[in-house]
């Protein structure tokens, strides 16, 4: 009787998901769009694109539109960018993965919703509403943004933030970033304290970095020696 009482409860919680799914992509696509939130306006290298609803698998292209429920991964050596119809602007690095869940239209709307796995991004927006705009969900935590540049490094259990404008940057609801400043999030833990980024480092802040496709970690390029250096801050702390 109990395992059949789950059972129930599990069929019930999987009815009601597909419901909700169901009724968010119907409303999305009633204005005719077809979902399209974006376009592909430069790739470099190789990247994949799939739907995580159905997993069914599509070409992409520079021209290639960008739907609701779909998920981008590029390659090793890639660099891909991306307009959305707000005229936010996404920059996928190589090795990253990005699922785009919601696009805010106006200001009734809720904030623009996006999902980074693990990668590298810069996200510049320019439409500005009066409150939040945009949500990055990443494996470590939830980034917030009030129309801000900024850029995010993602691994399985951390991730770096960097702040490129004059930003208004939440994470984890509990700390406001600004520009310059660089914030560590571990899982499970508070944001770091800040450390200034000097502003001739920014654009090539990203590129300081390596995801490793293997482990999921973020490692810092040693430019004297041109190896990784294993710099996961504070990653013994916990052993």
């Amino acid at each position: 009787m109990i395992q059949q009482y789950y059972m129930a409860k599990i069929t019930g919680i999987i009815f009601a998901l597909f419901i909700f799914i169901f009724f968010s992509v119907k409303e999305l696509y009633a204005d005719g769009s077809s979902g399209i939130i974006g376009e592909v306006i430069l790739l470099e290298g190789k990247a994949e694109l799939f739907s995580f609803i159905s997993g069914e698998r599509f070409t992409i292209d520079e021209g290639t539109k960008i739907h609701i429920g779909q998920t981008i991964r590029t390659g090793e050596n890639a660099l891909l960018n991306i307009v959305l119809s707000d005229t936010t602007s996404l920059s996928l690095r190589e090795s990253t993965s990005m699922a785009f869940y919601y696009l805010r239209n106006n200001n009734n709307d809720p904030p623009t919703r996006l999902k980074m796995e693990f990668g590298k991004i810069r996200i510049t927006q320019k439409k500005k509403y009066p409150n939040k705009t945009l949500e990055l969900i990443t494996p470590s935590a939830e980034v917030s943004v009030v129309t801000a540049d900024f850029s995010v490094i993602a691994a399985e259990t951390e991730c770096l933030v960097l702040g490129l404008a004059s930003s208004n940057i939440s994470v984890k609801e509990a700390y406001i970033g600004t520009k310059g400043e660089e914030i560590q999030i571990k899982q499970n833990h508070a944001p770091s304290p800040p450390v200034i980024v000097p502003k001739n480092q920014w654009d090539l802040w990203l590129g300081q970095f390596v995801v490793t496709d293997r482990f999921r970690l973020i490692v810092r390029k040693n430019k004297e020696r041109e190896i990784i250096d294993w710099i996961i801050r504070g990653r013994n702390e916990d052993d």
